[in-house]
């Protein structure tokens, strides 16, 4: 997992008012893929700006990153927030990976 994090780049940002999409490349993938289901790992903050938290979900694709999508967890929503500029604590976290 560690390996993938420090070789990935930003590809591109999605501010989909409900949430954020952030696509993830790497020029060279790490022989070692990720091998957790991602669908149940997550983790929640709080975010200065926003009403509720935001839950974050890392999703792979054949075991290698691909997008962290953040969606609202309550009724606000992220439309005009600079969202590479946020300040956040951490409510909730089950991002335990294996890899």
């Amino acid at each position: 997992m560690l390996a993938q994090l420090s070789s990935a780049t930003v590809r591109e940002r999605k501010n989909s008012g409900a949430g954020f999409f952030t696509y993830f490349t790497a020029e060279q993938k790490p022989e070692q893929k990720i091998e957790a289901d991602t669908r149940q790992l997550y983790a929640s903050a709080n975010v200065k700006g926003l009403d509720g938290a935001l839950g974050f979900i890392l999703w792979t694709q054949e075991g290698y990153l691909d997008v962290l999508e953040g969606y609202t967890e309550g009724t606000g929503n992220t439309v005009g927030m600079d969202l590479t500029q946020l300040s956040f604590e951490i409510i909730d976290n089950q991002m335990k990976f294996r890899s």
